[in-house]
């Protein structure tokens, strides 16, 4: 019987061991994923030009910065799309773009809100290193979500995609918001002036 409750204690006190070796570094990988970094408040404004680059940029300055760059013209959402690759152009030598395999620039409303810039001569280990580097380079703080690889500051996004090459997105989300709005509601007054024509069709005329 002795023999017995002995075993027993040492079964119970095993498994206090495993509970308390369990739940304390659990406990303190909690408490060190809540120590949340200040968030990064620089606004679009102090970020620092790109390739002569920057959001709010007018096209008429792109064009005078890339003269021979092709920009289309508004659709019917005022957006404009510009798509530069040395592999698909005839231009190979566009100044200051030295260096890039493509450049995707997206206007509003006549103004620069996104640009994506893939590189063809930088080559990094990991997407950390990449959003170091980027961060270095632009004068951010390390304020990177890791998962997506992206870095939200006061009204703007920095994205650092490395798929194949390493990539520089930089996107205005105040902007983005007002094309987002704007869709919704042109999609509403559609919606709103199929159901008056469908209504006026059902009108009875004797």
């Amino acid at each position: 019987m002795r023999r017995l409750l002995t075993q027993q204690n040492k079964y119970l006190a095993l498994c206090i061991i495993l509970m308390v070796t369990t739940i304390v570094p659990i406990y303190g990988q909690k408490k060190t994923r809540n120590v949340l970094l200040p968030p990064c408040t620089i606004d679009k404004s102090e970020l620092q030009k790109i390739r002569g680059l920057y959001l709010g940029m007018a096209v008429e300055e792109a064009k005078e910065l890339y003269p021979t760059l092709k920009i289309d013209p508004e659709d019917k959402d005022g957006v404009s799309i510009s798509l530069y690759s040395p592999l698909y152009s005839n231009d190979k030598s566009i100044s200051g773009l030295n260096g890039i395999s493509s450049l995707d620039m997206d206007f509003y409303k006549g103004r620069l809100y996104y640009f994506w810039i893939y590189y063809s001569d930088y080559g990094v280990s990991s997407s950390i290193e990449h959003m170091k580097n980027i961060s270095a380079s632009l004068n951010l703080p390390y304020r990177w979500n890791y998962k997506s690889q992206t870095m939200r500051c006061n009204g703007f996004s920095i994205g650092a995609p490395v798929y194949g090459s390493a990539g520089l997105i930089v996107d205005d989300d105040l902007v983005e918001r007002e094309i987002k709005n704007e869709k919704i509601k042109a999609e509403r007054a559609e919606k709103q002036k199929k159901i008056d024509e469908q209504k006026h069709r059902s009108v009875f005329h004797p």
